[in-house]
């Protein structure tokens, strides 16, 4: 079995992320939004690579405030369906929440949605707290 490498993507990964299309990714990556998001500081995107081929993600970003710690927000995370309950998940969790704190970050966050029981459970099992923090609120812009 090939090996597994878990690290921060750059700017020369942004074919890697393309190629990985809408097997891992909602919709295809388009290559300007790839290639923008990986030469932003700001955005972090750690992939599992295997094969050569990127097989799953997180994407988020540092969130930094004058009162408090630096957060880290997973925004996203996928792992391709041929690799869904093999452990993929929670290594490129782990490996995010290593990378989050070489960032600086005293926190890692994410949301899911209130009726994703897969989502929910992995979150859980990967001894994430459930938090109801309130209420998301999205503006189209």
């Amino acid at each position: 079995m090939d090996e597994t490498e878990f690290r921060r993507l750059g700017p020369d990964d942004a074919d890697l992320v393309v190629a990985a299309g809408d097997t891992l990714f909602d919709d295809p990556p388009r290559a300007d939004w790839t290639a923008a998001a990986l030469a932003d500081p700001a955005t972090y995107i750690v992939g599992a690579v295997r094969g050569g081929a990127l097989v799953a993600f997180a994407a988020g970003a540092i969130l930094r405030q004058p009162d408090k710690p630096p957060a880290f927000y997973v925004n996203e995370l996928g792992v391709i369906d041929a690799l869904h309950r093999r452990g993929i998940g929670t290594d490129l969790l782990r490996a995010t929440m290593r990378v989050a704190r070489k960032a600086g970050c005293a926190t890692i966050f994410v949301t899911a949605e209130e009726d994703d029981p897969r989502a929910r459970a992995f979150y859980g099992a990967a001894r994430g707290r459930e938090d109801a923090v309130g209420v998301v609120y999205i503006w189209p812009l």
